[in-house]
């Protein structure tokens, strides 16, 4: 009898390993953590390298996989992902981590894909707020929610050659040191992006005390707006600056242009030590205008939680890993020399950041005093539409022209805001206003 027993344990656990082990061969997701990041490839590789250098596989205990997906196709990429993992189409494919910007976050949270941050963790999470920029922290919250934990800064800086000319503090400045370059034989200044960027846009906008949404309604075509555009138009037509360089670089260390208005990513390269001008450049803040302030817009990737993880628990230890100022400092180090540096969005990582501390001040302060993109689940459509706008304005040869342009853009922007769908370039789904209460 008692050999009987034993037996009967043995093959019973012998069926339940078998089991356990068949469940695994059927759900993949149970052995890997899987990371999605937007962003290029070169990214990703120095991602794995930190968190290889944490031993991070060994912290939580799972094999972890990084796929990077780049911004101009990230939205159609997961959204395919997700949309065949919530049919369990594909086992193979799918996400426990996506790092990508706040509006794509927001968006997919909206859709049901992306986890309530605030049921995830709790609502304490808040008094993490302090240790971020500006307001970051607030990135991804919408309707009471949130979708993401602030992971990169990014924000618009004025870079000069130091040896060449003295920086400029308004816009009216900027303009007169294009002038005196010009006469002097350079080609004069650059702004990275150019004429497609509803970032730098937004950010004249908030300079001149003006609000890109009201509610609902955007109101971006009101006077401030408008001023914004036209001065876009006097730089690109009546200065020079070339509508949509993004070799900002050569520029200032060929002294073909050595001023420069370009986010925080082309540091990476300037701190790197390749670079041929190492001693000859430096940064300040954005010029001033009408209104005197220097604002910049502050965006960047954030780090969302897949709602049907098979890995909730070890998501919850990623994301801790990856906001935390020790990883966020290594992760910056390993972006040296890359077109998409990184910079940390926790402000305790700042100390061990190997740029020199005059420069770190001017990143910090000018961050502190930083805005918002606005976070809205159908963003991503409306910066279609303002960057389709921009391009066609710089060539109006009329104001009038301009002022229908930009009103054009401002009316249907509102109707998406408030969930209206609007013909467009490539198909997208808008998402229902939320029912006012």
């Amino acid at each position: 009898m008692k050999r009987i027993i034993i037996t009967i344990l043995i093959l019973a656990t012998v069926f339940s390993c078998k089991k356990d082990k068949d469940e695994l061969v059927k759900e993949p997701s149970k052995l890997t953590l899987k990371i999605w990041l937007v962003g290029s490839e070169n990214q990703g590789n120095a991602l794995k390298k930190a968190l290889d250098d944490i031993k991070a596989e060994e912290v939580i205990n799972k094999k972890i996989e990084i796929k990077t997906v780049p911004l101009n196709n990230a939205y159609y990429q997961i959204n395919q992902m997700l949309t065949k993992e919530s049919k369990e189409e594909n086992q193979d494919d799918y996400v426990d981590i996506l790092i990508g910007p706040s509006y794509l976050l927001t968006e997919f949270g909206e859709t049901g894909f992306m986890g309530n941050l605030y049921e995830i963790f709790s609502k304490n999470i808040d008094t993490l707020s302090v240790y971020y920029f500006g307001d970051m922290w607030n990135g991804c919250k919408y309707n009471e929610r949130m979708y993401g934990l602030p992971f990169e800064l990014i924000e618009f800086l004025l870079y000069y050659r130091s040896d060449i000319l003295k920086p400029p503090n308004s816009w009216t400045e900027f303009l007169n040191t294009i002038k005196a370059l010009q006469k002097q034989g350079y080609d004069g200044a650059k702004i990275g992006y150019g004429a497609k960027s509803w970032e730098f846009y937004f950010t004249l906008v908030k300079q001149a005390t003006g609000e890109i949404f009201e509610g609902e309604k955007a109101v971006f075509d009101r006077k401030p707006g408008l001023n914004s555009v036209l001065f876009l138009r006097t730089m690109y037509l009546n200065f020079g600056v070339p509508r949509n360089d993004r070799d900002v670089y050569s520029g200032l260390v060929n002294e073909t242009s050595p001023l420069a208005i370009d986010d925080s990513r082309l540091l990476g390269k300037l701190i790197s030590g390749d670079c041929p001008i190492k001693d000859k450049w430096n940064i300040n803040y954005l010029p001033f205008g009408h209104a005197r302030l220097q604002k910049t817009i502050i965006y960047g990737n954030y780090i969302g939680i897949n709602k049907n993880s098979k890995n909730l628990n070890e998501a919850k230890k990623m994301s801790s890993i990856l906001t935390s100022p020790a990883f966020g400092t290594r992760f910056c180090i390993y972006t040296i020399g890359l077109d998409d540096f990184f910079l940390p969005a926790n402000r305790q990582s700042y100390p061990d950041i190997p740029i020199d501390y005059a420069k770190k001040n001017v990143i910090m302060e000018q961050a502190i005093n930083g805005f918002l993109a606005p976070n809205h689940p159908n963003f991503r459509r409306i910066i279609q539409i303002i960057n389709q706008s921009l391009e066609k304005i710089i060539d109006y040869p009329a104001e009038t022209e301009i002022f229908e342009e930009i009103t054009k853009s401002a009316i249907n922007a509102t109707k998406i805001l408030s969930g209206v769908d609007i013909p467009a370039s490539a198909p997208v789904r808008v998402i229902p206003a939320p029912k006012s209460k």
